[in-house]
């Protein structure tokens, strides 16, 4: 082979070795620009699905306290609704109990409750104005001459007139089922028969009980009931009348 055979065959080696060292170089290049872009890739989608963890980790968290606050605003809901039919429930029960009538009517004294003189059913009192022994049909309550008389709770005047014993007398037939007659009165009374009074109402002026004159002034209250005259204590004061 001569010189110019050995040249031209050097030549296409040299030329294909640095064919090949150029694409291994290009092909290097191409896989190293790859591998980077691969890896960010990777990384931000590695970043992301952190922070969709992370923001569903968080939705979790506010869903879960919102869950509780409304179950506990729910909750609340539920007690003031309780507390509400309770209210009303026992707001209904005042006012049925509000609306019953009292057992017992209103009933006041005539005058003041200083007695002078008790009432003697069988046993006799010394009168000292008629100088004898007498049994006090009624109940001696102290008053000053002039004072106002109230009418000890509800009736309706029947009768006024003027008794020797006893002086000006208003029987007043109450509510409750008795007779009172209050004696001693001045002339001029403030109710006239058939007048329809209320507890304590002023009926008129105390003057004086002519059997009873020398006794200290004072209003004689006599009450009957079922025909027979009663201790009016058993009406004005009831605890005294349990004892």
């Amino acid at each position: 082979m001569n010189k110019k055979g050995k040249s031209f065959y050097l030549t296409c080696g040299i030329f294909l070795l640095t064919v090949v060292a150029i694409g291994w170089s290009v092909y290097c290049n191409v896989s190293d620009s790859k591998h980077p872009f691969s890896e960010s890739k990777s990384n931000n989608i590695k970043a992301v699905n952190d922070e969709k963890k992370s923001d569903s980790q968080e939705f979790e968290c506010i869903a879960d306290e919102d869950f509780k606050d409304f179950h506990k605003k729910d909750k609340k809901k539920n007690s003031s609704s309780k507390n509400l039919n309770s209210e009303n429930f026992s707001d209904k029960n005042v006012k049925q109990v509000s609306t019953q009538k009292p057992d017992t009517p209103l009933i006041v004294y005539p005058t003041n409750d200083t007695v002078t003189k008790e009432f003697s059913n069988d046993n006799l009192i010394y009168s000292k104005t008629l100088s004898d022994w007498r049994i006090h049909e009624g109940t001696d309550f102290k008053a000053q001459e002039g004072s106002m008389i109230k009418s000890i709770t509800d009736g309706k005047v029947i009768d006024i007139y003027d008794d020797p014993l006893y002086g000006m007398t208003l029987a007043i037939e109450h509510d409750l089922g008795f007779t009172a007659y209050y004696c001693g009165l001045g002339e001029t009374t403030l109710v006239n028969k058939d007048d329809v009074v209320k507890p304590g109402q002023d009926i008129g002026s105390l003057k004086n009980v002519p059997s009873e004159v020398l006794d200290d002034s004072h209003l004689h209250l006599m009450i009957k009931k079922d025909n027979k005259f009663i201790d009016p204590l058993i009406i004005l004061d009831k605890d005294k009348s349990e004892e």
